[in-house]
């Protein structure tokens, strides 16, 4: 590269003679690769050569591909001051498309750093797309884009999705000059569906929030729940991968007609009739199933559910003896009356079928009023009877080589919401003397997921609950509403009231993460169920080695820099333990200026004689690094000449042989004689 950049300076041929003897497309490459920005400014701003659009899109792409923001901005900002250079002749629908390739599975970009420059890429592409930056939405002319296809619009809302820029997509859906051309349950060329990435993004802990709004968001404006990615509804995504707040959405704002036939799509009817050549779909609000082979004996039942005939219902019942069938296809007909709203029919229903069934995703009715956050149909279930410690367990779907990503995503749903499909656990006894293990979710673990107060407060009700048993995290109900961040305190207050007054375990000890329902309460700050849990008598000191890596909790607490909370425990245990040299050490460790240093502000104040720790707790200090930590020290009465006069003197020593220059120039300057260091050198 320096020989051709030598060669073009001191030659007497005009420069584009010597490019046009070169394959200047390999050379643009080379010079992207090698980040030689002077070649690729000599190439791309060369107003005599005549580019093949192909050629440098491929390029392109191939920067994209590799992640490099700098390189593909440098290029295409010289490019686009050519002024023999028409960059929309780019297709830029083609790079958006590279850079928004992997985004449906954009969480398993296994660096953040590496996602950030990709989020990059996309906002610099849209940008020249939109001639108007992202944020700048007041400056963008949807005129510009009322040509593009509606998979070139697709593409753009994904990317939209994936950086996560409601206010934009909204303003996109929204505008009247777009709704001809812009169809949410279009996909792009890449075969995504806007409603697909938007759930992908739900999966993410990051932003979490913001993607449940832009999930909703897209359901309201009609996104299709029955769109199919790789044989899946979106439907059956939702609910295979347990992401509660997803499947909350999805109950709730779909509209009917839509559900109404994704529906009987995800119970298995509608497919499996489609397959049939014989078999027509009439795709209106009343759906007519027509049926063929062994189907035939669910046809009236199914028509008539979904056309709203009690009576028809009734009569089909009577003669037809429903029986659990071998079939994984067979529907849950309580399910699908109640999730396309015939009350009637769905009322008469739990009176005479089994109301524990599963339907083909491992759900009971209570799970999907539960997840609704439908009080009344949950009081109306419990009244029938219906079996309140069902557990659904975790059962990962099929990996096929094509979408093994997609699935890898939904793997992510299954850790995250701990369960997944699977059997009914029956547990007809209330034993709140035992904690019992679940692989999956237990029923009152689902509603605290849901942070819903009112259907927690009936499920705890029910003579019947069973409320310590735990889950795939080993995670009992009371754990779960601890970490929960979606209750208020007020409200976890008064549920672990109820939970110990039922008989929960409060001195329960996660297997996997090694703590107590008081460890997790100092780990999420929350002092008014610490102390409630001490009142029942979580007894502090019998937690004090049962932690990660044996630590006690109080060096846990200041671990968690909350000086409430540190203040409790401290006031509540025996003040000889500040005379423990081993004790006061171990803290020391745990020093962090920014999170706890009023915590030991406090610890130095109450230790009854500082000087008496001084040739323990030095070398500590000084292993850490830790200099305002011995400033405190200092400050509250720590003697650095000690008791010998060579205390100070080998403090030094021991900080200038572990190079802490800070801790050692800070000796010095407060008396510490550093006269023997020349000596001994």
């Amino acid at each position: 590269m320096d020989i051709i950049e030598l060669l073009m300076e001191n030659d007497v041929r005009d420069p584009t003679a010597i490019l046009n003897q070169i394959n200047i497309y390999v050379l643009l490459e080379n010079a992207l690769f090698l980040q030689s920005l002077n070649m690729v400014k000599r190439i791309l701003s060369n107003s005599f050569v005549k580019f093949d659009i192909n050629k440098l899109e491929n390029i392109f792409q191939h920067e994209i591909r590799n992640n490099r923001y700098e390189n593909l901005k440098y290029a295409l900002e010289i490019l686009e001051k050519n002024c023999s250079f028409n960059i929309n002749q780019l297709n830029f629908e083609k790079l958006l498309l590279h850079a928004t390739h992997d985004n449906d599975n954009s969480l398993y970009i296994k660096y953040k750093e590496i996602k950030d420059v990709n989020h990059k890429i996309i906002i610099f592409l849209l940008q020249f797309i939109l001639k108007a930056p992202i944020h700048c939405i007041e400056r963008i002319d949807v005129s510009l884009l009322k040509n593009k296809g509606p998979s070139y619009l697709s593409l753009i809302l994904n990317a939209l999705i994936i950086l996560q820029e409601l206010p934009l997509i909204k303003f996109l859906l929204e505008k009247d000059e777009l709704k001809v051309v812009l169809n949410i349950n279009s996909p792009d060329k890449n075969n995504n569906f806007p409603i697909f990435i938007a759930l992908s993004k739900t999966y993410s802990d990051e932003n979490y929030l913001e993607s449940l709004k832009i999930f909703e968001y897209l359901l309201i404006k009609g996104a299709n729940c029955a769109v199919m990615k790789h044989d899946e509804t979106l439907w059956s995504s939702v609910i295979n991968a347990r992401n509660y707040f997803t499947i909350k959405c999805l109950l709730k704002n779909c509209c009917l007609a839509q559900q109404r036939k994704d529906v009987l799509q995800g119970q298995g009817l509608l497919r499996r009739l489609e397959e049939n050549e014989n078999y027509n779909v009439d795709r209106t609000d009343d759906i007519i199933l027509k049926i063929y082979d062994n189907l035939d004996e669910w046809r009236p039942l199914v028509c008539a559910i979904c056309n709203d005939d009690l009576n028809l219902v009734q009569d089909i019942i009577k003669e037809m003896k429903i029986k659990r069938c071998n079939d994984k296809l067979f529907p849950n007909f309580l399910v699908i009356s109640y999730l396309i709203d015939r009350k009637e029919i769905f009322k008469w229903l739990i009176e005479n079928v089994n109301i524990n069934e599963c339907d083909q995703y491992g759900c009971t009715i209570l799970f999907y009023a539960i997840v609704k956050g439908d009080l009344e149909v949950v009081h109306f279930l419990m009244n029938a009877n219906v079996n309140v410690n069902v557990v659904y367990y975790n059962k990962k779907q099929p990996i096929r080589n094509h979408d093994k990503q997609w699935n890898d995503i939904l793997d992510i749903g299954f850790k995250r919401y701990l369960s997944m499909i699977g059997n009914m656990y029956n547990n007809k006894k209330n034993v709140h003397n035992q904690t019992m293990y679940s692989a999956g979710d237990f029923s009152l673990h689902i509603s605290i997921y849901c942070a819903n107060k009112d259907v927690t407060y009936s499920l705890l009700h029910h003579n019947n609950i069973n409320i310590d048993v735990y889950n795939e995290q080993e995670e009992t109900p009371l754990i779960s509403l601890i970490k929960n961040q979606y209750f208020t305190m007020d409200d976890k207050v008064e549920i672990i009231k109820v939970l110990i007054a039922k008989g929960a375990n409060i001195q329960y000890i996660n297997k996997k993460s090694k703590k107590s329902p008081l460890a997790y309460a100092i780990q999420y700050h929350s002092l008014p169920i610490i102390k409630l849990l001490i009142e029942h008598g979580a007894n502090f000191n019998s937690n004090m080695m049962l932690l990660e890596q044996n630590q006690s909790l109080i060096r846990f607490t200041i671990l968690q820099g909350d000086f409430e909370i540190y203040k409790y425990f401290v006031d509540s245990i025996h003040k000889d333990i500040f005379n423990d040299n081993n004790f006061i050490c171990s803290l020391m460790e745990t020093f962090n200026k920014h999170k706890n240093l009023e915590i030991f502000k406090h610890l130095i104040r109450n230790m009854i004689d500082i000087n008496n720790f001084s040739c323990d707790i030095l070398p500590v200090i000084i292993s850490v690094s830790h200099l305002e930590l011995l400033k405190l020290f200092v400050e509250y009465g720590l003697d650095l000449k000690g008791k010998s006069k060579d205390f100070g003197e080998k403090a030094l020593q021991y900080a200038i042989n572990n190079e802490v220059l800070s801790i050692a120039e800070y000796l010095i300057e407060n008396g510490v004689n550093s006269s023997y260091l020349s000596e001994n050198i």
